[in-house]
């Protein structure tokens, strides 16, 4: 005994599905980790300008109460002249989406740090001395030294929940662009 089973219009939904498949092989996928990009860093400048948060939500560590001593009105965590903000940039390839700092002291707020750092020869402007201010700041000369040095882990790269979910939706409405637009 044998038997067939016919149904009507699969020829077409065979045929829309065939083509929904070649046009995700298709789909530009450097061009979707670029935007992806682009927003994992709109995502970090919004975390250090506004946030002032770990991505997972955690405070980060305020300042010590002697460097809090030397900073002036307006200033931040991680945010003291606009430099580590201004030096984010962001790359992509076909697999991947990346953000991040070239900046040198960069990865020492992302991981923290702790050990020794060596100092060179420099200038320095001194505004007060033994807790007084001074009439005229003084202009020294700073000989070359090594210095024990912990800055705390102040995380400032990576994904939040919510991130994590804008980052799909934008992959989400890419794809869909790209299969029916």
């Amino acid at each position: 005994m044998s038997g067939a089973l016919q149904v009507e219009g699969l020829e077409q939904v065979l045929s829309n599905l065939n083509q929904t498949m070649d046009n995700l092989t298709n789909i530009n996928t450097e061009q979707m980790m670029l935007k992806v990009a682009g927003l994992m860093e709109s995502q970090t400048r919004h975390r250090l300008a506004n946030e002032k948060r770990a991505p997972d939500g955690s405070a980060w560590p305020a300042w010590s109460s002697k460097y809090a001593k030397t900073r002036q009105g307006g200033q931040s965590l991680l945010d003291d002249t606009g430099a580590l903000i201004d030096s984010l940039s962001h790359y992509a390839t076909k697999t991947e989406a990346v953000t991040g700092s070239n900046l040198a002291y960069a990865s020492v707020h992302q991981d923290g740090f702790t050990g020794v750092v060596n100092v060179d020869t420099h200038t320095r402007t001194i505004r007060q001395a033994f807790g007084k201010v001074l009439d005229t700041p003084v202009q020294v000369n700073v000989a070359a030294h090594a210095r024990q040095m912990t800055m705390p882990q102040r995380q400032y790269l990576g994904l939040s929940e919510d991130n994590q979910q804008e980052i799909i939706q934008t992959m989400k409405q890419f794809i869909s662009g790209e299969l029916h637009g």
